[in-house]
């Protein structure tokens, strides 16, 4: 039998691993007993959330959750999710002894859930996640006690990973014949994010149930609700000078995320950075091959590309980048106008502003 931590840490950028993994600990920790009987869920935001029940109510649910003796069971998992969200204020401490009077209600929760951590029962184990890329966007204090009391699990994709064996694997789990060419452009299609590639892929999995082969315009046609496909339309409506579908695609992109202003400025930004770059390529004598090289796209949507690099010149182009640099800032610390400032820019763009001078 495999020796059981009572703590168990699971964070990272990458959703989809960091749920899975979380239930594979929890079906070792279980050995076979009831979920039903064990197992308890709780989530940082909602017990800190004002709603129907009351705030204290639940962290009270909570602190009697790894308190109580389970019923029927000699062992009680608890899984926390997003821990991140749990913050001890800017000159306190904790002291799992004593709870200070009138504690705030995160006070009593960081307390509540330190102490456990630091000696938790002998029946209890604890499943925590948090969704961030570095150490540091946990609270220390919980942090040191995980790594002295328990075990971490770390997944974190940067923005160059390129998960094609996993595309592979999981296309192959899903019966879907894939090629490693299919899985990059399925990658630049839909980004890196593991939870999109696995929606994307169970999508295609049951539009081509049928079919043991996947094409390349078949992506095309069935990825195009994501993120990533959008902002390729976006460059392609920019480059034909189509503000007003540069700007639909624009709305229905910010409707499904209020809040990815920034990560969707990034990916706008790096699209023109390339085709800048593919002037640059172009005014070294490189050729096609040899660029789409440097693009490192799949063949389909560089050529793609470098058909859209044509309808800008080098120095508007230039301007283009020189003025997202400055926008940056703006998108950053001043969210509620994203909307406002994307149109505008489009507008410049569409209307041939920086081709002036």
């Amino acid at each position: 039998m495999t020796s059981l931590m009572h703590t168990y840490l699971v964070y990272g950028n990458q959703q989809l691993q960091i749920d899975e993994s979380s239930e594979r600990l929890i079906d070792t920790i279980l050995e076979n007993r009831d979920p039903e009987l064990c197992l308890q869920r709780f989530n940082v935001n909602e017990l800190l959330k004002e709603s129907g029940q009351g705030v204290e109510e639940k962290i009270n649910h909570f602190r009697l959750s790894c308190e109580t003796l389970p019923f029927l069971s000699d062992r009680r998992i608890i899984r926390l999710d997003h821990l991140e969200a749990l913050k001890l204020p800017k000159g306190k401490k904790v002291n799992t002894s004593v709870l200070e009077p009138g504690a705030s209600p995160n006070m009593r929760l960081y307390h509540f859930l330190l102490k456990y951590l630091t000696q938790p029962p002998d029946y209890c184990f604890f499943v925590l996640t948090a969704f961030g890329s570095r150490d540091q966007d946990i609270s220390g204090p919980l942090l040191k006690t995980i790594k002295t009391q328990g075990k971490i699990q770390k997944f974190v994709a940067y923005d160059d990973d390129k998960p094609i064996a996993w595309i592979l694997e999981r296309a192959q789990q899903k019966q879907l014949s894939f090629s490693p060419i299919l899985a990059q452009l399925l990658l630049d299609l839909a980004g890196n994010d593991l939870r999109n590639l696995d929606q994307e892929l169970e999508k295609l999995s049951l539009i081509f149930a049928n079919q043991q082969t996947v094409h390349e315009e078949d992506l095309l046609e069935h990825v195009q609700s994501n993120k990533h496909y959008s902002i390729f339309r976006i460059t392609q409506s920019l480059s034909n000078k189509n503000l007003v579908s540069a700007l639909e695609t624009l709305d229905q992109v910010m409707l499904e995320s209020s809040t990815g202003h920034v990560g969707l400025f990034v990916l706008i930004a790096q699209q023109f950075i390339k085709l800048l770059n593919i002037h640059y390529f172009q005014k070294q004598q490189l050729d096609t091959k040899a660029i789409l090289s440097q693009l490192k796209l799949h063949p389909f949507l560089g050529r793609r590309l470098i058909a859209q690099a044509q309808s800008f010149t080098l120095p508007e182009l230039e301007k283009i980048v020189m003025t997202m640099a400055d926008l940056d800032l703006k998108l950053k610390f001043n969210a509620k106008d994203a909307r406002v400032t994307f149109q505008n820019f489009f507008q410049q763009i569409c209307t041939n502003h920086f081709c002036a001078g």
